[in-house]
């Protein structure tokens, strides 16, 4: 796969946003619209549709619902690690069991409580595409 892309004057970090539930997914880009110049965000219903995004080339930060049916976050953020070894990984979740599934992925950076407020998600995002650039 390719390199994760960094901020930079000709690069975007790229960010994939995986959930089940299309009105969550519309929300958090009508919090993030103001980033659309410095991100590239990529929207995914459901954990197949974050896949086959994932396999198209790598990103910098991959946030994922946790529970989903089908497949679900542990399994998104499992393939975006392999896909992409220095992929920042974070799961977003209002599930009360998430913390304990989330030992399932190894390598989880940040687990954030749905719903969160805007400045919350923009700073995670920040910071975790901080630590890419640091890293790659």
């Amino acid at each position: 796969m390719s390199e994760i892309q960094t901020s930079t004057a000709d690069k975007k970090a790229r960010i994939l946003f995986v959930d089940d539930e299309p009105p969550i997914l519309t929300a958090i880009e009508r919090q993030l619209r103001k980033d659309r110049t410095r991100w590239d965000m990529v929207f995914a219903v459901g954990g197949q549709r974050g896949l086959e995004e994932i396999h198209k080339g790598c990103f910098t930060v991959v946030v994922s619902d946790f529970r989903m049916p089908q497949i679900d976050g542990v399994a998104v953020l499992k393939q975006a690690r392999a896909a992409c070894p220095m992929t920042v990984q974070i799961m977003l979740s209002g599930d009360a069991e998430a913390p304990l599934m989330a030992r399932a992925v190894p390598d989880l950076h940040l687990l954030i409580r749905k719903p969160c407020d805007t400045g919350t998600l923009r700073e995670a995002l920040e910071q975790a595409i901080d630590a890419a650039c640091m890293c790659g």
